[in-house]
């Protein structure tokens, strides 16, 4: 994740990338909450059970963008200056999802909304209109830390707090290499991301959202020791279209290595 690094000044101020800013506009897209009852998508990560986030909200961030740029030229008569970003920018979306009223920061680092938990995604679009504000959200976490006792690698080293390095997550999606022992002794049969801090947070028990998002039917009739003979391109074909091709099959493979079978 050396983007971080690389990003770190425009993530503190947009208007160092985009010195044209003046207002963002902040979205977020419900997904299901559901896991596949059997097979791989037992493993897999609630927002990773469909169809990649990117490629679903596209056509409608890509539609409002369009809106806001028709309706500023029929309202000022000058076409405003947009960006739109799907996670894909220097853009720190949760902090400004919560300045943006949609809601507050959780003591697990992620957004958490009185309606849908933290089970939605987020999309932003930057824009030169001087649009008002909406008020940020309440903080409604109270003294409740069961996200941060649930977690079984320890990752949270305080409320708000999060060490990437002891985050399954992060060592299922982001790195290439087998797991350290550290993670691989605690992985709780996760395969790709986790989701045991939301699975325990009292604000999620909202269900619906997006059908694109809802447990593809080949999760459930792969098992994880079935990407060991698996073809690349089977795998292609299994998993096109799907967050888990970011880790690919050899990555896929060292992780499925340390869940046990059944």
């Amino acid at each position: 994740m050396a983007y971080l690094r690389r990003t770190a000044e425009v993530r503190k101020d947009v208007r160092r990338q985009f010195p044209w800013a003046r207002s963002i506009v902040m979205l977020a897209a419900q997904h299901p909450g559901e896991k596949a009852d059997r097979g791989l998508g037992r493993h897999i990560a609630r927002y990773a059970q469909g169809d990649d986030y990117h490629d679903v909200l596209d056509a409608p961030l890509r539609e409002l963008e369009e809106f806001i740029q028709q309706d500023s030229s029929r309202l000022t008569g000058a076409v405003a200056q947009t960006r739109r970003y799907i996670d894909t920018g220097p853009i720190p979306e949760k902090s400004f999802a919560a300045e943006a009223g949609l809601g507050w920061m959780g003591k697990n680092t992620l957004i958490l909304n009185e309606s849908y938990g933290s089970y939605f995604l987020l999309a932003d679009i930057l824009t030169d209109l001087d649009l008002p504000p909406d008020p940020p959200a309440v903080e409604r976490c109270g003294s409740c830390t069961l996200c941060l006792e649930s977690c079984p690698t320890g990752a949270f080293a305080a409320p708000y707090v999060l060490d990437s390095t002891k985050c399954i997550s992060y060592h299922t999606i982001e790195t290439k290499t087998d797991l350290p022992p550290t993670i691989s002794e605690h992985l709780e049969g996760n395969l790709f991301g986790c989701d045991i801090c939301q699975e325990v947070c009292p604000w999620n028990k909202s269900k619906g959202g997006e059908t694109r998002f809802q447990p593809r039917p080949a999760y459930r009739a792969i098992e994880p020791a079935n990407l060991r003979e698996m073809s690349v391109e089977a795998f292609r074909s299994a998993f096109k279209g799907s967050p888990l091709k970011r880790p690919g099959l050899d990555k896929l493979r060292l992780t499925a290595q340390h869940i046990p079978r059944g």
